[in-house]
């Protein structure tokens, strides 16, 4: 939640808390914003459609393939915090919602981060109804934290071609990555984060040289993913932190980069070797394909055309009446 004045943000503050915690979660909210099959037969609602226009682009197939090969085996990182298709249309359902909201979405799991010019006592003033509410809720049952159990191994690199759908065959793109240091281990974190600076971030940087700025190059540009640095920090805490002190370690970047200053060579050469070259690494070559488009799409047409044939117009009808009632149910909220 952004907000351009103190006064505004902190009135908002505990509605904002309000709907993460309690929502209504209503069978007809789920209808309309999550997923629903309309009169004409064709799934919709809001994050369905989210979903579609991004499910089958080339940077979402190449990366959720990274993901499934980068974190083998039962693992929280590889999941679609969005949904799958697929899985919207046939697994997701409200009590589904509910259930993970009730599990999950709970006080002693949430982290409030601020950042700003604001008076902490104001905070504290703001949040005490709010405070008050969520005791009188009662004691919580036990439940393990989320992101606490060891990330299976990536045993052995991992390179593969991925096919995505797009309307010339120009242009594919190649995604790359490695596992880095633990997240606790915040000096060899910070470590890699000034290795991988130096290695792109500049155009005289040596993979701009030698991937970017040449005759034939191989990439127009090399991106990174940023974040907001103190949020971000907070957040690491929150998931991984095992102390109080811990917070300042991931703040506190600066005393890890002045250490950094006095290592030497074979300590960068040390920890390109084991990270980058040595280590296990996922590669996924996304190549673009014509013929999958047309596949997909055919295939798309074929299951919509199936999908309205099995529910016929009675079908059809019962569809939009119930969208048009979750809509009024909704506006009446």
């Amino acid at each position: 939640m952004k907000n351009a004045g103190s006064e505004g943000f902190l009135s908002l503050m505990p509605v904002y808390l309000e709907h993460i915690l309690y929502p209504t979660l209503t069978d007809a909210g789920f209808t309309t914003e999550v997923h629903h099959v309309n009169g004409d037969g064709e799934d919709a609602g809001v994050v369905y459609c989210e979903m579609q226009a991004r499910e089958n682009t080339a940077e979402e197939l190449t990366l959720f393939r990274l993901l499934q090969a980068m974190y083998p085996g039962d693992c929280g990182y590889k999941s679609d915090t969005g949904g799958r298709l697929h899985n919207l249309r046939t697994s997701c359902s409200n009590e589904r919602v509910k259930a993970y909201h009730k599990h999950y979405y709970r006080p002693d799991n949430l982290a409030l981060i601020i950042t700003g010019q604001l008076e902490p006592d104001d905070v504290f003033t703001a949040l005490a109804p709010f405070e008050e509410k969520v005791m009188s809720k009662g004691p919580l049952p036990s439940m393990e934290r989320p992101w606490q159990s060891p990330v299976p191994p990536l045993l052995s690199s991992v390179c593969e071609v991925v096919a995505f759908p797009s309307d010339d065959e120009k242009d594919g793109m190649a995604v790359m990555a490695w596992r880095g240091p633990k997240a606790g281990d915040r000096y060899f974190y910070s470590a890699i984060v000034a290795l991988v600076e130096y290695l792109h971030s500049t155009s005289v940087a040596p993979l701009q040289i030698g991937l970017v700025h040449v005759d034939e190059p191989y990439c127009s540009e090399m991106e990174e993913d940023p974040h907001t640095f103190i949020a971000f920090q907070a957040i690491g805490d929150f998931l991984f932190g095992q102390k109080a002190e811990d917070l300042v370690t991931y703040i506190d970047q600066t005393t890890h980069f002045r250490k950094l200053m006095e290592e030497r060579e074979p300590f960068w050469l040390g920890l390109l070797k084991h990270y980058f070259i040595a280590g296990p690494y996922v590669a996924m070559l996304g190549t673009p394909s014509t013929s999958l488009a047309e596949t997909m799409s055919q295939e798309e047409k074929d299951r919509i055309a199936k999908q309205k044939e099995l529910l016929g117009e009675a079908g059809l009808s019962q569809k939009r009446q119930e969208l048009e009632e979750a809509i009024r149910q909704n506006e009446l909220d």
